[in-house]
């Protein structure tokens, strides 16, 4: 067990200076995102996953996507501190953390590297892959017999709100890697009758704390257009860097668009379940404000 090392490098990944990292975040929102994820590594999870029993692999790949990215660290958390050698497979043009952080493992002798090299996948005992679902069905086709493949495809989250009180929650969620994590409550239902100005209201005060980062042409067009849709058959609260997108359930297309959550109006849990119902095969988590739901 190497956990007291990965306890060091986590405290080394804290001190990175993340203008040297290209996350396409703004470096207020990077330090949120890698301040969050390092905040769930505490020594005291790391001790409950020392506690853990089963075999270690021998070997592991992690294939990081290019949106989140802080998600390698939990994944290498577990099983450098377990005794994996684990390589970290990155986009060719979107290394991420991977040099950064495998560097900071070497100096501690922990045993990651970081590669582009698409046949790394092919080496291991245990394949972590996140991306699409068309890259998670690639990298299952061509894995030798007996690999254990764990795949993170395509999905969303929901939140079901019911209280003013919890806006300013939801916008720190969606500030998180700019809405683009799976994670991120990116259809948002609520019986609230002002839910539209309450969310507005906490989206422009996250934006002054965490200033939006790089948004991408297509994203651009795709935010115009579904803001369109909003304005025409819905409702819009915008402002600069973000927008919320005030739907009927009949256009529901839960895209995640950075800080542009679609928000639902529902009278109740039954008819948000039912709104959602069409896409549970693609649905990660569901929040909620109310602990009895």
């Amino acid at each position: 067990m190497r956990f007291a090392d990965v306890a060091k490098l986590r405290d080394r990944v804290s001190t990175f200076d993340l203008s040297e990292l290209d996350t396409g975040l703004s470096p207020q929102g990077a330090r949120l995102a890698l301040d969050s994820a390092l905040s769930a590594l505490s020594d005291a999870a790391l001790s409950g996953v020392q506690a853990m029993g089963g075999e270690p692999f021998s070997t592991a790949t992690v294939v990081c996507a290019r949106t989140v990215f802080t998600a390698p660290l939990e994944l290498c958390a577990v099983l450098l501190g377990r005794g994996t050698h684990v390589t970290l497979k990155y986009p060719r043009d979107a290394p991420g953390i991977s040099l950064k952080l495998a560097a900071a493992a070497t100096a501690l002798d922990l045993p990651l590297t970081a590669t582009d090299r698409y046949d790394a996948t092919f080496d291991a005992d245990l394949v972590i892959a996140m991306g699409s679902d068309s890259t998670v069905e690639e990298i299952a086709t061509g894995l030798a017999p007996g690999v254990r493949l764990v795949g993170f495809g395509h999905r969303f989250s929901a939140a079901w709100i019911t209280s003013e009180q919890s806006w300013t929650d939801v916008a720190v969620d969606l500030a998180h890697h700019d809405s683009r994590g799976c994670m991120t409550p990116g259809v948002i239902l609520s019986p609230l009758p002002a839910a539209a100005d309450g969310l507005a209201a906490a989206m422009a005060a996250a934006q002054a704390r965490w200033p939006v980062g790089e948004i991408a042409p297509i994203e651009g067009a795709l935010l115009r257009s579904r803001g369109a849709l909003a304005l025409a058959a819905g409702t819009l609260r915008s402002g600069p860097g973000w927008a919320v997108h005030g739907l009927q359930a009949a256009h529901l297309e839960p895209l995640a668009l950075p800080r542009a959550p679609i928000l639902v109006a529902a009278p109740n849990v039954a008819a948000a379940v039912t709104i959602l119902g069409p896409f549970a095969p693609w649905l990660s988590t569901i929040g909620t404000d109310e602990p009895s739901t």
